[in-house]
């Protein structure tokens, strides 16, 4: 690998998962823990999809005491993450899935179906029809969290750059929830940017926008932000091309700086140097190298869906889903690599899009059934269980590319005087002992946890947001911990979204 300049710029993309995010949340927090980095150092700006905007939003926040500390380790958000998920989709997927589509069936039966036979069929229907509340999960599971965590922050008092990913249902259009750092990035009126034309919100909470991040349609429903009069929904997969647009952006927003920044080192000559230097004066700064580093959830091509009672949503709806997704991926992608790939490869010897992800299921048959379902909203332990275990899969053989990745962001922020190089060099040789497998697994196994610590850990980790679901529907909590968290499934399946 080449020494990394000041110019080179990383973002991370966390993307839109359900609660497959425990494998990028896996990954983080090895890579904070081997590199003794915190993922808000890791990266100059964050971008999240779905879910991912909960890593994103935390990884961007520094702590109000300490301003050169995070709010949050990696470890922190994934034991959280794990514990809002067992208690957000603690019901059967497919059954909440029936359910909701059955709900529609006698609206779908009045406008179909002739008078007569259509409207007796349609009332029939009616009279069968399930509940809300057993036809979605309840978001103030994860709101409460959210709250709890951040409490009325706005986006805007991130530390960091960073951009939340939802669709606004007014328009049909890609919404932004974030802001760019004014300091880092000063904008001129000459520079046009993508965001000129979609919407950015740096005011609204983080809970409103990760909320309107992760608003699924028919599973949970949709987010209405009361200060911007728009309802929001989970944009998923149909939103990459919007990382090619944001990457952009914050290259040329960075070009620019570095141009300035040139500008006042020339200006800030003496006359000597002036003079001396009069042939080179107009010489340009190192160009700016863009990379993105996204953190990938199981490669599906060789995924088999699991179709039993307790496994996924429906058979075919999640192939054609998938598909559409993975077609606007492959283009916006493909875009990002043929703009940026040659020159980080030229000045950093790796790509302009990393990818940390492997096959979701291994090739031997022995190992099919200790890996995930395709199912997002699968909130057993045995599913979240099977999850981490493959996150830990996910940086143990990623570790060589993490590794490298990590190296050159300490080599950058060495070139921008953030670091020294005594510290880059005490990075690098940390990181040295984890180059061994055995050493790599060893500190995946001290991160995710086993089986024998899960209730504990849920005790831990739910109780807060346990106690304000309780509080919300006046529902006093139990005092044994233990039925507390047991029976936390239940309690949510009953409220209404």
């Amino acid at each position: 690998m080449q020494t990394a300049q000041a110019q080179v710029q990383t973002g991370f993309v966390f993307p839109s998962a359900g609660v497959r995010i425990l494998i990028p949340l896996v990954v983080s927090a090895f890579m904070e823990e081997a590199s003794g980095q915190s993922m808000n150092a890791l990266s100059d700006y964050n971008i999240g999809v779905s879910v991912g905007s909960v890593p994103a939003s935390a990884f961007s926040f520094s702590d109000p005491i300490d301003s050169e500390n995070p709010k949050f380790t990696a470890r922190e958000v994934l034991y959280s993450t794990f514990a809002v998920a067992h208690m957000m989709f603690a019901r059967d997927p497919k059954q909440v899935f029936t359910n909701n589509v059955w709900r529609d069936a006698s609206a779908m039966a009045r406008q179909f179906l002739a008078k007569g036979l259509g409207k007796y069929i349609s009332s029939s229907l009616e009279l069968r029809r399930p509940s809300m509340e057993s036809a979605r999960y309840d978001p103030r599971v994860l709101e409460e969290s959210i709250i709890k965590r951040f409490g009325q922050n706005s986006v805007s008092e991130a530390r960091k750059t960073f951009f939340i990913i939802a669709h606004g249902l007014k328009g049909g259009v890609p919404h932004f929830f974030g802001h760019i750092d004014q300091t880092r990035y000063p904008r001129s009126p000459d520079t046009p940017l993508h965001i000129d034309n979609i919407p950015l919100h740096g005011n609204v909470t983080v809970s409103e926008a990760i909320m309107s991040a992760t608003a699924i349609p028919g599973m949970i429903g949709y987010r209405h932000v009361d200060a911007l009069a728009e309802h929001f929904m989970d944009s998923g997969t149909f939103s990459a091309p919007s990382f090619g647009a944001i990457m952009e952006d914050m290259h040329d927003l960075a070009t620019l700086k570095a141009l300035q920044d040139h500008g006042k080192r020339l200006s800030a000559r003496n006359v000597w140097q002036k003079v001396a230097g009069m042939v080179h004066a107009d010489t340009p700064p190192a160009p700016v190298i863009s990379r993105l580093v996204q953190f990938g959830i199981g490669d599906e091509s060789q995924l088999a869906f699991d179709t039993s009672n307790d496994g996924g949503v429906v058979n075919k709806a999640n192939d054609i889903v998938r598909a559409a997704g993975n077609h606007v991926n492959g283009f916006s992608m493909a875009h990002i690599k043929k703009r940026f790939d040659k020159a980080s490869r030229g000045q950093t010897g790796m790509p302009g899009l990393q990818i940390i992800d492997c096959n979701i299921i291994p090739q031997n048959d022995e190992e099919r059934a200790t890996f995930p379902s395709a199912d997002i909203v699968d909130g057993r332990i045995q599913n979240l269980m099977r999850l981490m275990a493959f996150g830990r899969k996910v940086a143990i053989e990623n570790r060589a590319i993490i590794f490298d990745e990590i190296n050159l962001r300490m080599e950058t922020l060495e070139a921008r005087g953030l670091r020294t190089p005594e510290q880059v060099a005490a990075v690098a040789q940390r990181l040295d002992k984890y180059r061994s497998e055995a050493e790599a697994a060893a500190l995946c196994d001290r991160i995710v946890f086993g089986q024998d610590q899960v209730e504990s850990m849920l005790e831990k980790e739910a109780r807060p947001a346990a106690e304000g679901i309780a509080e919300i529907v006046k529902v006093p909590a139990t005092s044994a911990p233990r039925r507390m968290v047991a029976g936390i499934g239940s309690l949510i399946g009953s409220l209404i979204i």
